[in-house]
């Protein structure tokens, strides 16, 4: 039996939504699904984007958000999405 697993990938307001939607559902329909998704909004995201993650974790409740109030880069980003997962292998 495999490992449960977490992805985290984080997101900002200069990506493009259907990008950004398409790169999560491609780990929703990996062959082993994760058992956690953490999205991390690093600082305020579009309209666009906002409703993209709204779809997707009305649909998916392995998603978890996590906000930062402010843009605090990539590095910050991703110590906040890696200090939300639960197991111990993380994809990032």
């Amino acid at each position: 039996m495999m490992e449960k697993y977490s992805v985290y990938m984080s997101v900002y307001c200069k990506e493009n939504p259907e990008f950004f939607k398409k790169s999560v559902e491609s780990m929703l329909n990996q062959t082993i699904s994760p058992d956690e998704i953490i999205i991390v909004c690093d600082g305020p995201l579009t309209e666009e984007l906002d409703k993209v993650i709204d779809e997707l974790c009305a649909t998916n409740p392995c998603i978890k958000i996590v906000r930062l109030p402010e843009n605090k880069g990539r590095s910050y980003a991703a110590q906040a999405g890696l200090d939300a997962c639960r197991n111990e292998i993380v994809l990032r």
